[in-house]
Order: C-alpha cells, then structure tokens, then sequence
C-alpha cells in the first residue's frame, strides 16, 4: 500500500461553484487512490481531480490528524 495527497473539486456551492477538499488516500496506486476520492460525500463526482501526489507515511498521518471537510486552506 502506498499513500496519497489528492485535491478534488467540492460541491454544493451553487450553479458553478465550488471549493477544494484534501484527502489523504491510502491505496494500492494513484489510480486506485483518484477513484476512491472521487466517491467520497460531497465532491464533485463528474469532475476530474485536480491533483495526487504520493506521500509518506508521516505526512498521511499528519493530515489524518484533521477532518478533510473541517481542514483551513482547502
């Protein structure tokens, strides 16, 4: 398994409109890492990602640490 830092687009912003959400992933690639992003409540599911990185594992903890729908600077 490997961890990732994805960027997607968020919805429920009005016709238009949206904002970011920062999710850290941890899946087999990036790929695997892109789809389960995707699916997750309130993102833009039509939209592609904006971007994924891989990441260590102290970085992926670090942003465990903090709701990815509660984290400033989305």
């Amino acid at each position: 398994m490997a961890y990732f830092k994805i960027r997607v687009k968020q919805g429920h912003y009005g016709a238009g409109n949206h904002g970011t959400l920062v999710f850290a992933i941890k899946a087999k690639d990036i790929l695997d890492a892109m789809q389960k992003a995707k699916r997750m409540p309130s993102v833009k599911h039509n939209l592609l990602v904006e971007k994924a990185v891989e990441i260590t594992k102290e970085e992926y903890d670090e942003l465990r640490k903090e709701s990815a729908y509660h984290r400033k600077g989305n």
